[in-house]
């Protein structure tokens, strides 16, 4: 509280807290009264006496005053001054906003030499503890959230459209969207579609933009001559001396170059063919010579034309002589394996390794048939070309066991360490080995393919490979 003047309080007063005295008047001489509390917390005063009797004092016997750390002055007569020396160089630091004292460093003497300030990011603003919503619906379904983040959805329905910008929500009607026969307030005998009005009263004015009004709605006699238009009227005034209403009847007599079009009461029209310099009618000899032209031709055509068709589809070419780029194998069969995309792998192309010599390659044509090795160290090899143009992708090895396949390209000019070379691809037999990157064939190129059986009772017969062309 705040006092204007002087106040004066009669009954006894406390103070829970400090008490200050902002500007007190120094005494103009000595009053000899000391303020103190007594064991109450009573406030009193005591003279100078009173008070150096109270702590024990006396004269005294001080011979000199000597400033201690942090400290100056002293000395050893008279009144002696002792000064807080400042070993402080901090300067004052004046935050705001939410920006705050966070560390303060002392010296020795416990004066404070440093001081940090630190930003809080959160901004902590408003004092909001909950947000409710409350629609048409009432009070017991409103929307409620008294912690974190409130987030609401305000959505609009079938005819109602809900938008916002900023703060700013605003429901707005959706045309479009609004069936008003399901008004409240709709009826059926209040409400027409404008193809159901057919009686109107006297319309006085505005200008007709419709359909054109027929004849049938024209009363007889009620167009003068000033609502006809001039040159309507000019034509009228020209006819005037001539017939009018009269009949012709024509006939037409048709030839082979012209026809004659038959007037029963002028003179006939003889319309002769069309020639380079006057139109006139298609001739017989025209419409047969047009006939015999195919469908979407322009002219005839050179060899030039028919090259620049890129034909890619003939029929069947039973004579003549092929002059043309060299047939790719890609459109030839080779020795009879092709079949499509495939190039057969046969029982005889497989020879046995050198791992184990005298012991060859068998083919039992019993129960169990199939192209077998007689030494189970012994490994299946197979050596395959492919055709010129084409490139191989896939393998298959068919076998009785899933045994390890390998696939090696290799030159016809070079020789080739199988114990040190990596596989182009290493698969199984019985599943398709993908071959990636393809392997295209060259002049010297051909694959290995290795099926490592591991005993004799496994059985091979036979592969496919998968081409393509390059």
């Amino acid at each position: 509280m705040k006092w204007i003047g002087q106040h004066i309080v009669d009954l006894i007063a406390r103070f829970r807290s400090d008490v200050y005295l902002d500007s007190p008047t120094a005494g103009g001489s000595d009053p000899d009264k000391f303020l103190g509390i007594d064991s109450n917390n009573k406030i009193i005063y005591r003279t100078g006496s009173e008070v150096l009797s109270d702590i024990g004092g006396g004269d005294g016997d001080i011979t000199s005053v000597t400033a201690g750390n942090a400290l100056t002055g002293g000395g050893t007569s008279g009144a002696l001054t002792i000064n807080h020396e400042d070993t402080s160089s901090q300067a004052s630091v004046d935050n705001s906003g939410r920006t705050f004292i966070q560390d303060i460093e002392l010296d020795t003497y416990g004066h404070v030499i440093s001081i940090a300030s630190a930003t809080d990011s959160d901004t902590h603003s408003g004092d909001i503890t909950g947000v409710t919503i409350q629609t048409d619906s009432g009070s017991g379904s409103k929307a409620t959230d008294t912690a974190g983040s409130a987030d609401f959805s305000i959505l609009g329905a079938n005819g109602v459209g809900v938008t916002n910008s900023g703060t700013t929500i605003t429901a707005v009607a959706v045309p479009g969207e609004i069936d008003h026969d399901s008004l409240s307030n709709f009826s059926d005998s209040k409400h027409f579609t404008q193809g159901e009005i057919v009686t109107v009263g006297t319309i006085g004015t505005g200008v007709w933009q419709g359909d054109a009004i027929t004849t049938d709605y024209i009363g007889d006699d009620q167009i003068t001559e000033d609502k006809l238009a001039d040159t309507l009227l000019d034509e009228i005034d020209a006819n005037t001396a001539k017939a009018t209403n009269v009949t012709t009847n024509l006939t037409a007599t048709t030839h082979a170059s012209q026809i004659t079009i038959n007037s029963s009461d002028g003179t006939n029209v003889v319309v002769a063919e069309a020639s380079g310099s006057i139109a006139g009618v298609m001739t017989v000899a025209h419409h047969d010579k047009l006939d015999g032209i195919e469908t979407n031709a322009t002219a005839d055509q050179t060899r030039a034309d028919i090259e620049g068709l890129e034909i890619t589809t003939v029929g069947t070419v039973s004579n003549g002589t092929w002059n043309g780029t060299k047939i790719s194998s890609v459109y030839a069969n080779t020795g009879g394996r092709r079949y499509g995309n495939i190039l057969k792998i046969l029982p005889q192309d497989f020879m046995v390794n050198h791992d184990v010599l005298t012991e060859p390659l068998t083919f039992k044509d019993g129960g169990n048939s199939g192209v077998a090795v007689s030494n189970t160290a012994s490994e299946m090899i197979a050596f395959v070309a492919i055709p010129e143009g084409m490139k191989a992708t896939a393998l298959d090895i068919h076998a009785t066991n899933n045994k390890t396949v390998k696939i090696f390209e290799i030159e016809i000019d070079d020789s080739f360490d199988f114990d040190s070379a990596t596989a182009n691809e290493t698969g199984s037999a019985n599943t398709q080995i993908t071959i990636d990157p393809a392997i295209s064939a060259t002049a010297l190129n051909y694959l290995a393919i290795i099926y490592v059986a591991t005993a004799t009772t496994n059985r091979i017969w036979g592969g496919a490979l998968t081409i393509a062309p390059q």
